[in-house]
């Protein structure tokens, strides 16, 4: 048999309805406990066993010391007895914490388990003891699993179990990861596990000690196990011999199990136990649609199911997407900066002549490179967008989320204001169409390799597969890496890269572990004729700055973080080298598209662009991006289609939230929701015009390098506007790229416009605005002090058209953008001079005539108290020079003004009532 795998199907497990076992899960209970106890959902433990059947012991955050360490409390087992042992903590001292763990491949319950632990070593005292395990447990005898994992990974841990009146047993392990879905049993010191297992044990009581090489040992859980616990059956494959075919056309299935008394597969196929052999069968099928089979083996223990897909449909293109972490517009040697004449232009401290990215210089020779990208300031946001299409003000993911649990993050310097409460603290919701699950959809293998950041670890989106990835590597819910050298296991606590334990100890950088691992994910997909979505989101070039050593020497001018950042750039080329060099070795290049992004501006100063990271100039929001048939070929039939340039440019503004429309289009995958982000193809393709909105909004209610803004480009003009004071400026990005020369007072009327559309636009995307924490109202854009601005020249000041001054139009308010707002051909403040409604089409300016008797000609008109008017004649409608009466006084009461023409004894006269 083969060994157990989850990286081609999801493995699911039930519990055993004769099971016979004691499950303790040991957990952290300060502030919210969700993430650490297993109270509902799937089953947890090495030996899966259902929620309802966990013992949850909660213990205070933080160093312990006398009662507050110690616990005597009967635990239930899984057959209903409520006091089938007793537990007791007779430690004098301990430490609680978190191992960070509450993500990864496995269930949500085994990763409660995993997530905080209970630490000591002998010199605490005491220990942990089961007491009075009835016969159930000691006739057949019993395996005792103890769970491991602190929030370090740079210790071994020794535990020690002694069963009353017996000889010790010792077992040794590493604690060197963090659990990222995968129990790993001891081996031995000197090896990586998060759980050790002491078989035939027969005593009614044991005691367990615990020490480390470094620091505390940390216990997790402990579950107790009966000799003769019925297991349910495994499933150690669920493959096809084909796993992209078009509609139709037949295709194998195949399985091994141990241990199932019944086999069955859902949907169309039924029980196939009639066809297996010790477990083991195939069978054929065929599909007109992608569809996702599950495999079901059951016993009396209980039942595993396993799933795998079946992609449908015409051949596909595959799609690399390439996101590097906080890499600034200039930092590559490859130019984003041009002049008015088209030349390029230097970084203004000439950084980008100190970076080696040879292989971004050969994506941008193959195809398009485009100078006007955008991404939010900070990382999580954007990466929300290019998963939903949504701009962060709609999906509500504003600033980056905690590596943990849901909360408030970076820093606040604003005193009066704060964070909206419901922004979305944990990240993508269950409900968010994520673009991964869309190109499952429509038959593509995901591939999610390095940061992901969707959301916490204790919530839905920390787990990359939960939004799509059929494949997570080393994805979870922090931000950045807490080490990226292999020789530190790559950090510890909740900063810990998961899932790459084999890496461990030696000198690989975690920029080449990412793409080894990928590049494996990619070869396996083209083994198995699956088209592939490969999400590579380098955790470079995020902090820390340490050095890859590969290329220190590149750089002899260079000490410091300067050195080591230059370094990360340098590793994360090297890193798209290689992924085009594997697809150009596997035959597919030519059939592979690459974007090339990043998430937000650098950490690091970036001229000729001010600021950086998190800011609101232009150095922490535009980025470098490419796009490039990863092999240029005229001939294939998907370039042909697709047909991009070879060394273009495009300048304009495009943003992360196009990334979701413009993959989908590529992949041809469907979506029937509204989304704000633009299909990109038509400028991949040099389609000559303009194909989305030139504007780009980002909205931050929050405190962090800058704090509660919101800013707007459109076309070459750019407004920030601080919830802090109501205060706007304007820049013009064409002449001031530096955004050096605020003119927002020379342009009046422009700022206003600007300030009026980001709010309606912000509005009509649901924003939460920054909350004033003295009144707890929303603080939404202010509009400038501009009492004299008429936008729409209509007669009335932009600030008396808005009553209210909120920059929407609300009902009872004409447009300050449009100077006839109902459309009767009279602007609003002509109408508001005659005293017709310019809010009513019906309402407009009717001239009446009335032959007098003795020949006269009265003519009435609409009109207002202060308003004066000038009548002409035409005898022929076209010369009206004539003036027949001048400056004409509206009555001084009511609301219509008469004046008399004497007779006239030409054959036909025409007259004009003009509004002065």
């Amino acid at each position: 048999m083969k060994p157990i795998t989850c990286l081609l199907f999801l493995c699911t497990l039930a519990s055993s309805v004769d099971a016979k076992t004691i499950n303790i899960n040991l957990f952290n209970n300060a502030g919210s406990t969700e993430s650490n106890q297993i109270i509902n959902g799937d089953a947890a433990g090495n030996i899966p066993i259902a929620a309802q059947h966990w013992n949850n012991i909660g213990f205070n955050n933080g160093d312990l010391s006398g009662a507050a360490a110690q616990r005597n409390l009967s635990v239930k087992d899984d057959q209903g007895n409520s006091s089938a042992a007793t537990f007791i903590s007779s430690l004098n001292s301990a430490y609680v914490g978190y191992s960070g763990a509450s993500q990864g491949e496995g269930s949500a319950s085994s990763r409660s388990l995993m997530n905080s632990y209970l630490a000591f070593k002998p010199s605490d005292g005491g220990g942990l003891q089961i007491n009075g395990l009835d016969s159930t447990f000691t006739s057949p005898g019993y395996r005792v699993y103890v769970y491991f994992d602190t929030d370090s990974s740079n210790r071994s841990h020794t535990l020690t179990l002694t069963p009353l009146e017996s000889q010790a047993m010792v077992k040794a392990g590493d604690d060197s990861g963090t659990y990222s879905g995968t129990f790993v049993q001891t081996t031995g010191a000197g090896n990586y596990a998060n759980f050790a297992v002491f078989e035939n044990v027969t005593s009614r009581s044991f005691t367990l000690a615990m020490d480390s090489s470094v620091g505390r040992a940390a216990v997790n859980g402990i579950q107790i196990v009966s000799n003769d616990h019925v297991f349910p059956p495994s499933i150690e494959s669920f493959s096809a011999n084909d796993y992209y075919v078009t509609p139709g056309t037949a295709f194998n299935l195949s399985w091994q199990t141990t241990g199932a008394t019944s086999i069955s597969i859902t949907p169309q196929i039924g029980d196939v136990t009639s066809l297996s052999t010790d477990g083991d069968g195939n069978t054929s099928s065929s599909a007109t649609s992608t569809t996702t089979y599950t495999l079901t083996a059951s016993n009396t223990g209980g039942s595993t199911t396993a799933t795998l897909r079946m992609g449908v449909g015409l051949p596909k293109p595959n799609i690399l997407f390439f996101l590097v972490d906080d890499m600034g517009w200039q930092d590559t040697s490859v130019p984003f900066h041009y002049d008015a004449s088209g030349d390029p232009q230097p970084s203004a401290n000439q950084t980008n002549k100190l970076r080696i990215t040879p292989n971004m210089e050969r994506l941008a020779t193959q195809g398009m490179k485009f100078t006007s990208a955008y991404a939010c300031s900070v990382c999580s946001p954007t990466r929300v967008s290019i998963m939903t299409g949504m701009n962060a003000t709609r999906h509500h993911v504003t600033t980056w989320t905690h590596p943990s649990t849901p909360q408030d993050t970076g820093s606040n310097n604003i005193a009066h204001l704060k964070s909206p409460s419901d922004w979305h603290m944990a990240g993508m919701k269950p409900s968010d169409i994520a673009l991964p699950k869309l190109l499952q959809e429509t038959g593509y293998r995901t591939i999610h390799a390095g940061k992901a950041h969707f959301g916490t670890n204790s919530s839905f989106a920390g787990n990359p597969q939960a939004i799509g990835f059929d494949i997570n590597i080393a994805g979870h819910g922090a931000g950045g890496p807490g080490s990226y050298l292999g020789t530190n296991n790559y950090g510890t606590g909740i900063w810990h890269v998961p899932g790459l334990e084999q890496y461990h100890g030696t000198d690989t950088f975690l920029s080449e572990a990412l793409t080894l691992e990928m590049n494996k994910a990619i070869t396996a997909s083209v083994s198995d004729g699956v088209p592939f979505f490969a999400y590579m989101a380098h955790y470079a070039v995020h902090v820390p700055w340490q050095a890859d050593s590969r290329f220190t020497a590149n750089y002899p001018s260079l000490s410091g973080n300067a050195l080591a950042y230059a370094t990360l750039i340098e590793g994360m080329d090297k890193s798209l080298g290689d992924i085009l060099t594997n697809l150009e070795q596997l035959g597919v290049a030519e059939n592979t598209i690459v974007i090339f992004y990043s998430d937000n501006g650098s950490d690091a100063a970036n001229p000729i662009l001010r600021g950086k990271k998190g800011q609101y100039w232009e150095g922490g929001i535009r980025v470098p991006m490419i796009a490039s048939w990863a092999k240029p070929d005229a001939n294939n039939p998907f370039q042909s289609q697709l047909s991009i340039p070879a060394g273009s440019r495009e300048d304009d503004i495009v943003s992360c939230e196009d990334m979701f429309a413009t993959v989908a289009s590529i992949a041809g995958a469907s979506y029937s929701h509204p989304v704000d982000g633009h299909d990109l193809s038509p400028y991949f393709r040099a389609t000559p015009g303009t194909h989305r909105p030139q504007e780009f909004i980002q909205h931050f209610p929050h405190g962090h390098n800058h704090d509660h803004f919101a800013l707007m480009r459109q076309g070459d003009w750019k407004i920030i506007h601080q919830y802090s004071n109501g205060s706007t400026s304007l820049y013009n990005l064409a002449n001031d790229i530096g955004e050096s020369n605020n003119v927002a007072a020379s342009h009046p009327e422009r700022l206003m416009s600007m300030v009026r559309h980001l709010r309606q636009q912000l509005d009509a995307m649901g924003a939460q605005y920054s909350v004033n924490k003295n009144t707890n109202q929303a603080v939404p854009p202010a509009l400038p002090n501009l009492p004299a601005v008429d936008v729409d020249q209509d007669g009335i000041p932009d600030l008396t058209e808005d009553k209210n001054q909120n920059g929407l139009v609300d009902p009872g308010e004409t447009n300050p953008d449009n100077d006839n707002t109902d459309g009767d051909n009279i602007n609003d403040g002509g109408e508001a001079k005659i005293g017709t409604d310019p809010l009513d089409l019906n309402s407009y300016f009717k001239q009446e005539q009335t032959l007098l008797g003795d020949g006269a000609l009265q003519l009435t008109w609409p009109s207002s108290p202060t308003a004066r008017f000038t009548i002409r004649s035409s005898t022929d409608l076209i010369d009206w020079s004539h003036i027949v009466a001048d400056d004409i006084a509206a009555a001084a009461v009511g609301s219509q003004t008469s004046y008399t023409l004497p007779h006239s004894s030409s054959a036909q006269h025409f007259y004009q009532v003009v509004l002065k």
